[in-house]
């Protein structure tokens, strides 16, 4: 099996691409795809096993029947909205929590307890605002 590796540059999006190819079938065996100007760099590893599985996923529905075709788009849907709840920011997650906490608890903390919380944690003396 003779293999062909090529790259290459595309100047309007600054990208550049690696693919390794065998050169009987044509069978992209390897891709790789990175913003030539990107501050954020990946091992080049992960890079070229990420587009790996990338295109054996493509190779594989496009093999796929219509029907199955479908339910695969909406599995994969459903899989990104469950990855997108579980990467919300900080600030919602505390208000999700905190709205569940009764109106008389809030009642309860003291005004000063951002000033203080040495005191009402540990017994130190207060400290005036």
């Amino acid at each position: 099996m003779a293999v062909n590796r090529t790259k290459s540059n595309s100047n309007d999006t600054k990208r550049e691409t690696w693919v390794k190819r065998d050169t009987a079938t044509g069978r992209i065996l390897e891709s790789c795809s990175k913003n030539k100007i990107s501050t954020k760099t990946e091992p080049r590893e992960h890079l070229v096993v990420k587009s790996l599985v990338t295109q054996t996923i493509i190779e594989k529905i496009h093999s796929l029947p219509s029907d199955e075709q479908a339910k695969t788009l909406e599995f994969v849907e459903n899989l990104e909205k469950k990855v997108s709840q579980r990467s919300r920011p900080i600030w919602e997650v505390i208000g999700e929590i905190s709205s569940q906490i009764p109106d008389e608890d809030w009642a309860e903390i003291p005004s000063d307890a951002s000033v203080n919380l040495d005191h009402y944690l540990y017994g130190s003396p207060k400290k005036s605002k």
